[in-house]
């Protein structure tokens, strides 16, 4: 699910929106590798036995991070 911990009506509302802009989502994916073809930046992706590659124009990664709080 997009945005799992948001309400569901937001979170679709956020993926309607970035979609307009051209924007492609791909959930339960997982990337096998990324690399250049000349200027063109190609992602491998698999979802579940599919394997497939898009062109990107750009890559963007993100990582978990847990705040440091003390109670």
């Amino acid at each position: 699910m997009f945005l799992p911990k948001e309400e569901r009506d937001a979170a679709q509302i956020l993926s309607d929106a970035l979609a307009r802009d051209g924007i492609e989502i791909h959930l339960n994916t997982t990337v096998v590798a990324v690399r250049m073809e000349g200027v063109r930046k190609i992602v491998d992706l698999m979802c579940d036995d599919d394997k497939f590659s898009v062109s990107v124009d750009e890559i963007l990664a993100g990582i978990g991070r847990t705040p440091t709080s003390k109670a």
